[in-house]
């Protein structure tokens, strides 16, 4: 036994165990950091466009919904965007609040790391859907990104 043991720890099989050893674990690394690359960056932006979206629903749509203060009126008016929903670009959800878009383009530079692809400012939209009893919070909103990501809406 420790003769083949011995055979087997000669100098060249010890140097094809540790390269094997090094070429899997590069292996591994690069499937743990380099697949979700894409995916994290997509998700990151993301959360950054349908941040800005909730804050211009609820901070200037919302309030402003057809000039009105009542809720009912309000109810009336976004009853009819329920289906339809309402469709903001990212340009104009950045134009709106210029100290938003400032700090939103100063933390997240809106593109495709993967592909350096940037993201189309006015393809790349949330559409919000008002949604009963309609008051501030009561919506829904979806994201989609013009930016080269394989897997959008």
């Amino acid at each position: 036994m420790k003769e083949k043991m011995k055979e087997f720890l000669t100098k060249k099989n010890i140097i094809i165990c540790a390269c094997s050893l090094l070429a899997l674990i590069i292996i591994i690394v690069g499937i743990i950091f380099l697949i979700p690359r894409e995916k994290n960056n997509e998700k990151l932006l993301n959360q950054e466009l349908e941040k800005v979206g909730r804050y211009y629903y609820e901070n200037y749509y919302y309030v402003s919904a057809a000039n009105s203060d009542e809720l009912s009126k309000k109810a009336d008016y976004l009853s009819n965007f329920t289906n339809t929903g309402l469709k903001i670009s990212l340009s104009n959800l950045l134009r709106y609040n210029n100290t938003l878009a400032d700090d939103v383009k100063n933390k997240t530079e809106f593109k495709n790391s993967e592909t350096n692809e940037a993201c189309d400012m006015d393809k790349s939209m949330v559409t919000i859907y008002p949604k009963e009893p309609f008051t501030k919070g009561d919506y829904q909103i979806s994201i989609y990104l013009d930016c080269g990501f394989q897997n959008e809406e």
